[in-house]
């Protein structure tokens, strides 16, 4: 039977103060997403969706998880290079160009437009894909 001396018996082990524990791993991908340039981001989106792995760019592609997997699909084993940044006035994000190099060599000139002005103030794709 347990009785109230029992329960509040603490064993004798070695305890762990989480409040001194380091930052965990979302603060520190947070922090390192709040650093990107606009290029970078572009990059690591491109990346994502080329690779068909989603999670090097969840937080940038909430607007479009539900054609993902044909994007990726679309650009399957190609190469995205030369990324600079534009800026529009009308606009409050950023336009990233880029190169798109096919698998069969044929190269585009593209652009996906990102923008922070979120509340965690990370890139996030907007448009052009």
């Amino acid at each position: 039977m347990l009785n109230r001396t029992r329960i509040s018996q603490i064993p004798e082990v070695q305890w762990t103060d989480v409040t001194k524990t380091t930052s965990n791993k979302s603060d520190d991908r947070l922090n390192k997403l709040q650093q990107e340039t606009a290029a970078q981001a572009a990059e690591r989106i491109l990346q994502a969706i080329i690779s068909g792995n989603s999670n090097q760019a969840n937080e940038a592609l909430v607007y479009y998880k539900n054609i993902l997997p044909a994007l990726s699909d679309k650009m399957k084993g190609c190469k995205a290079s030369g990324f600079q940044e534009r800026r529009d006035g009308d606009y409050a994000g950023t336009y990233v160009f880029y190169t798109l190099t096919h698998l069969d060599g044929k190269q585009e000139q593209k652009h996906i437009a990102v923008r922070n002005d979120n509340e965690k103030h990370i890139w996030i794709a907007d448009g052009g894909l």
